[in-house]
């Protein structure tokens, strides 16, 4: 086994990277090393699409993400609501959540209560409408 080759950059614990691997390219495994998180996490969240992945080792339910507590706006109307966004492979489309303020819950675009957390490792995109402020995400230590 080859040792992991350090960055040839400095990480942002809070930032986001997107990784481009040309389609024609065989598939690639990258690791990235680096410590865990032993704090909360605060991550700048703009007006527009920001990609996201909090650096922690455990699964993140959204009821216990933090958004929503830190000012993501939800709206009964998924149309007026931030949203959170997963790439889908197998459908070539963006798998969007949005926060019902009403009942107090996550829900998928068809409007049934998700399923879906922010897994390890697991990057996805934070949406803010243009009507709404950009915010400082807190996400609190899950373990």
């Amino acid at each position: 086994m080859v040792p992991p080759v350090p960055p040839a950059f400095n990480e942002d614990p809070d930032g986001s990277y997107w990784i481009t691997i040309i389609s024609f390219n065989p598939t690639k495994k990258m690791t990235l090393v680096g410590k865990l998180s032993e704090t909360d996490r605060s991550i700048d969240i703009e007006k527009g699409s920001n990609p996201a992945g909090p650096s922690f080792r455990k699964v993140i339910e959204l009821d216990d993400s933090g958004l929503v507590a830190s000012g993501f706006t939800g709206d009964s109307n998924k149309y007026f609501s931030d949203t959170v966004e997963w790439w889908n492979k197998t459908t070539e489309n963006y798998d969007k959540v949005y926060y019902d303020p009403n009942d107090s819950t996550w829900k998928d675009w068809d409007g049934t209560e998700t399923a879906k957390h922010i897994e390890p490792g697991e990057g996805f995109w934070v949406v803010v409408q243009s009507w709404n402020q950009g915010i400082t995400w807190t996400v609190p230590k899950p373990y």
